[in-house]
């Protein structure tokens, strides 16, 4: 029989998330086609104060994806401590993004 370690408490959990999102710069990116196809994108992301920016084209099916709805999943970390974030997206033009820590305005 194999011995797990015990689960985390609360606390512990949102930390190890805040500190995931400090660590990794990689994530999938869950968003639907107009017809509801879901569709699964790897994006590249900064971090804001309490942002994701993806890194992605305008005309990337995914960031099309993001114009109807919103709604958007993200998922980083390994299959056995993955970190899945459910949110509303909204499209940043390049110029238009707020500025990130250790990176100078456009």
């Amino acid at each position: 029989m194999t011995e797990h370690d015990p689960a985390r408490g609360p606390e512990q959990r949102r930390q190890d998330v805040t500190d995931r999102f400090e660590q990794e710069h990689d994530a999938w990116v869950t968003t639907a086609s107009a017809d509801d196809l879901p569709r699964l994108a790897p994006l590249s992301f900064v971090r804001g104060r309490d942002t994701l920016l993806p890194a992605a084209r305008r005309a990337n099916p995914t960031a099309v994806d993001v114009t109807p709805s919103g709604q958007v999943r993200v998922a980083l970390g390994h299959t056995r401590d993955v970190v899945l974030v459910e949110a509303t997206a909204e499209i940043v033009e390049g110029r238009d993004r707020p500025p990130i820590r250790g990176t100078p305005s456009p």
